[in-house]
């Protein structure tokens, strides 16, 4: 028997080394980028603890800032600045002092105002009238014009020595007291004041057919 030699290694049956479809430093590249997204995800404890002490603070300074705000509309708007300002908003200089004689029959003057709306303002529009008598040096009476009846003019007449509403006939003593039953209530009165030789008249507009004075808003 003679000895075959010995067939050389089939190089097929050689497992070839496989060759890494990734370097090393791109296994650490993509490790750092799984990582990262780890800790930006929002179930990290961390990073939402950090978005709801965020949260709250925002809201804090929301609720803090609201008062402020409604301040500074309350003295921009001349509407809202003081209720107290009304008062002296319906004070009006009606006459010159140097104009009334001390114990002389009253007499009728105009009230005047400025008044506006969304698109216009008027100056020195006549608002209504009133009827003063200089008591003293320094005392002014003031009475409305209008009728507390039914909202007639009132005048004085001297033949009557007395104030006399024309439409209805309603008569008022010297006082702007009612001498008969016409009227419902006396003439209105108005709060008057001398302001450097000046008089001021607070004027109000009241409803009228009524016994107490019920001011028009």
């Amino acid at each position: 028997m003679s000895d075959a030699p010995d067939s050389p290694p089939d190089a097929t049956t050689e497992a070839a080394p496989t060759a890494d479809p990734m370097p090393a430093a791109s296994h650490v590249a993509a490790s750092h980028v799984a990582a990262s997204n780890v800790d930006a995800s929002p179930e990290d404890p961390e990073r939402r603890a950090l978005l709801q002490r965020t949260a709250a603070c925002a809201l804090g300074l929301a609720a803090a800032g609201t008062p402020l705000a409604i301040g500074g509309l309350f003295a921009l708007d001349p509407m809202l600045r003081r209720e107290g300002e009304a008062s002296e908003a319906n004070f009006r200089p009606v006459a010159p002092l140097a104009a009334l004689t001390v114990g002389a029959p009253p007499r009728a003057f105009p009230v005047v105002a400025d008044e506006e709306d969304a698109w216009t303002r008027s100056r020195d529009v006549e608002i209504g009238s009133v009827l003063l008598f200089r008591e003293d040096d320094e005392t002014v009476l003031a009475w409305s014009t209008v009728c507390p009846h039914l909202g007639c003019r009132i005048d004085w007449e001297a033949g009557r020595d007395a104030f006399f509403c024309p439409c209805h006939a309603s008569v008022f003593a010297a006082d702007g007291s009612r001498e008969n039953a016409i009227s419902p209530r006396d003439m209105d009165r108005l709060e008057t004041e001398v302001r450097d030789d000046t008089v001021w008249v607070r004027y109000l507009e009241y409803k009228t057919g009524t016994a107490e004075q019920v001011p028009i808003a």
